[in-house]
């Protein structure tokens, strides 16, 4: 659960990180279930536009129980309810992992312009948890983020530039704001970059202005993310939706468990 400090700090900035959120069973169990469902080929797994490396794998709740009763641990649900100051239904899962020497960029972007855009959600009231399952430095492609970035609207300076979500979702570049408004923007802000050890979960607000770089170092750099959006936020109809596993249709507010999501196992 979030102090009233963390939660005026999420406000004011858009982001709150969470240090030590897990413990080094708890790791281990997540290394496990993503080292599994990256061998998997399915749909849920994108690999780069270039490359066969794998970019991001999404849906992971529908593929492992494990990571399913991560999405309704308490210190990850609770904290989504806090901030969105509503009950709140799971969006989405994604892990996101970068290969020493080789992974490449995520752009500049705000994610609730995909989820608005893509999935017709209709206001930033969304949520991601960033889970670092390794040490995130200043070399292996951490977060970018300009902090406070959370309250612009940046609809009228991003373009769209493809169409099909498959790749957005594999380049990350779809929507695209102009090089002239990102200098602007982040000259008139603060630019952070999100570097910390193994364990820390980082909450950030949809509306966030974020990238991430490629992995120049010889260090792996993975990332877990759990998405909540409000209850009453619940998306409006497309012409073309996304899978279920990508954006699902449902707004079915969760309830966080009593217990954490290993010690939950044995309930």
């Amino acid at each position: 659960m979030l102090t009233q400090d963390q939660i005026d700090a999420f406000d004011k900035h858009g982001y709150v990180m969470l240090p030590d959120l897990f413990s080094p069973e708890e790791l281990a169990a997540m290394d496990a279930e993503i080292l599994r469902l990256k061998q998997l080929d399915h749909p849920q797994r994108l690999l780069e536009v270039e490359s066969n490396l794998v970019r991001a794998i999404y849906g992971l709740e529908t593929s492992s129980e494990v990571l399913e009763r991560l999405t309704r641990d308490p210190r990850v649900a609770t904290p989504a309810q806090q901030v969105l100051r509503s009950k709140v239904y799971l969006y989405q899962t994604q892990v996101s992992p970068k290969m020493a020497f080789r992974s490449a960029a995520w752009e500049w972007h705000q994610d609730f312009m995909y989820w608005c855009r893509e999935d017709g959600m209709p206001t930033p009231n969304a949520v991601s948890i960033a889970i670092h399952l390794d040490d995130v430095t200043e070399f292996n492609g951490p977060l970018y983020i300009v902090a406070g970035s959370h309250t612009w609207d940046l609809e009228q300076v991003t373009a769209q530039q493809g169409d099909g979500w498959e790749g957005s979702a594999r380049s990350g570049d779809k929507y695209k704001i102009s090089d002239e408004s990102l200098s602007q923007l982040i000259d008139e802000s603060k630019l952070v970059s999100v570097k910390a050890p193994r364990g820390t979960a980082v909450i950030f607000h949809s509306g966030l202005l974020h990238c991430s770089p490629p992995n120049l170092s010889p260090r792996d750099r993975t990332v877990l993310f759990v998405r909540y959006n409000a209850v009453d936020n619940a998306l409006r109809p497309v012409p073309e939706p996304r899978p279920e596993w990508l954006a699902p249709r449902h707004n079915m507010a969760i309830s966080p468990s009593e217990s954490t999501f290993l010690s939950s196992a044995s309930h």
